[in-house]
């Protein structure tokens, strides 16, 4: 446990694949054993990965990661029907919750006590640059999901809003890391402020 967060127990851990998987597998079990939910995005997807969902609290994919995990063509999940059934697969290993991004038809989200949906994509983006708009789209779903569980709670179709609205954001602009948005800038943007970078 302490060297997940120098010591002291984290509130969330988020991987990805962007390290080799055997020490992905070794952080997420350590972290479930210890308690600490953990949110995953398989990318780059292989069909071994599968195996580590099991230690997943937010399992957050693409549709093109889906249904490599699945061993699915990737055109076999484009209707509504099949993001219900892929959802389900990822949760029957223990899952908790299931979010798919589905680019500019949104996202569709299952969880283990049977609450599933579709959240709409930010509509009229103009699209610059779309490096970076999963990892914007993870990290304000991660900021928004420790917000709500200090207020004992997680409303997910919130969160995934909020995500979508990073992502939008993001790829509104230029550059990879210094073209995601701030908390403050989605949340003035929702209020009608319109704030000049520079």
């Amino acid at each position: 446990m302490e060297s997940l967060a120098a010591g002291s127990k984290p509130d969330l851990v988020v991987a990805h694949l962007g390290i080799p998987r055997e020490q992905v597998e070794k952080v997420l079990q350590t972290a479930t054993k210890a308690g600490v939910d953990t949110i995953f995005n398989p990318s780059p997807a292989t069909a071994a990965v599968f195996a580590t969902c099991k230690n997943v609290t937010h399992l957050v994919l693409n549709e093109h990661e889906a249904a490599h995990l699945l061993g699915r063509e990737y055109r076999e999940l484009c209707i509504p029907a099949a993001w219900k059934t892929a959802a389900e697969e990822f949760i029957e290993p223990g899952i908790k919750n299931v979010v798919i991004t589905l680019a500019e038809k949104g996202t569709y989200y299952a969880t283990h006590d049977g609450k599933s949906d579709k959240v709409d994509a930010v509509q009229d983006v103009d699209v610059k640059n779309t490096t970076g708009a999963g990892d914007a789209s993870i990290g304000m779903y991660a900021v928004e999901y420790l917000q709500q569980k200090q207020h004992g709670g997680l409303d997910i179709e919130k969160a995934i809003k909020h995500g979508c609205k990073s992502s939008a954001q993001k790829i509104e602009r230029l550059g990879a890391l210094e073209s995601i948005p701030w908390i403050d800038e989605i949340d003035a943007r929702d209020h009608g402020v319109i704030k000049l970078m520079l």
